[in-house]
């Protein structure tokens, strides 16, 4: 699959887009990326109140980015799927690049979108 300029998804792209520009957010998902937390467990590793960590996890479920699994113990957060923290990593590793002046790692950043995918086993770029 390859997007397009004219893909019907621009504007939920446009969305996850909005969510990810808010560093907490793109700190929360890169902490769950494998692995299932509470919202007062994402507090403590992210280091932020509990009711801040509710609430933008609150909007990450509303948007589908990550689900809620409810047990006799609370409520446990997970990613749904790995394509928002592939997103934030390739992000991250954008950044990194940017700010030590080097705009290349060796390869492109499809190949590296399609490393971090096809390291949790996604299949988002066929063959």
């Amino acid at each position: 699959m390859h997007a397009t300029y004219d893909t019907p998804h621009l504007n939920a792209a446009v969305g996850v887009f909005a969510l990810l520009a808010n560093p907490v957010s793109v700190k929360m998902i890169l902490a769950i990326r494998d692995i299932e937390v509470s919202a007062n467990h994402l507090a403590d590793i992210v280091d932020l109140p509990v009711d801040q960590t509710s609430h933008e996890l609150h909007r990450l479920e509303s948007a589908g980015i990550v689900s809620r699994q409810r047990r006799e113990s609370g409520d446990f957060y997970l990613l749904n799927g790995v394509h928002a923290g592939a997103l934030a990593e390739v992000a991250i590793f954008h950044a990194e690049h940017q700010q030590a002046g080097t705009h290349s790692c060796g390869f492109s950043h499809l190949e590296l979108a399609t490393e971090l995918t096809e390291e949790a086993s996604c299949p988002v770029f066929p063959d």
